[in-house]
């Protein structure tokens, strides 16, 4: 008979505490998106636009030269698009006096001035991206923006386990206390 009570206090515990986790998921969810949702998207803004993705970070990516010399080939491509196509086209007499040679070397001497040229306009850009751009503003409008179903349907699925674990735990160790009442 001992065991049979022990069970039924440890096991009622637990699913009290489990159904109690569910109510207060369903519940702590809805309430907490709805009341608390422009003080989240503040402090989630603030926290993205600082620690994951901030101007400082883009610059310093901007400014690595293994991203240009992925970019080489294609800016190689539209340069020689350029000279041995377009050009001729808009000014027909270039097309005459320019030949094969001249458009290589020409190639070479735009590549070389593009590599010095490229890094610096693109930090510039990020720069100026940086300093009139809010990142922290624009973070906040689009997580506002997402509607409150579609956040509950990312968050109920952690918070309910989330919640139900602890209701468990918390029933067991109430069981437990509630054991050792009635038997001391």
């Amino acid at each position: 008979m001992l065991d049979l009570t022990f069970l039924l206090f440890l096991v009622s515990g637990a699913l009290i505490g489990w159904l109690a986790g569910w109510i207060l998921s369903r519940i702590f969810i809805g309430i907490a998106l709805n009341q608390k949702r422009a003080i989240l998207s503040e402090q989630l803004a603030s926290f993205v636009s600082s620690k994951i993705i901030s101007p400082d970070q883009m610059l310093e990516k901007v400014a690595k030269p293994e991203h240009f010399l992925k970019l080489m080939p294609v800016i190689e491509h539209h340069i020689d698009d350029f000279l041995r196509n377009r050009l001729k086209t808009a000014i027909p007499m270039i097309g005459m006096l320019i030949g094969e040679r001249t458009i290589s070397q020409l190639k070479t001497v735009f590549m070389q001035e593009l590599e010095v040229i490229f890094p610096e306009v693109l930090k510039k850009y990020v720069t100026d991206l940086a300093e009139n751009f809010d990142f922290k503003a624009e973070f906040r409008q689009r997580l506002l923006a997402i509607p409150p179903a579609t956040i509950e349907a990312v968050l109920y699925p952690v918070g309910k386990k989330l919640f139900c674990i602890v209701g468990i735990v918390s029933g067991l160790a109430t069981g437990l206390i509630n054991l050792v009442i009635y038997f001391f």
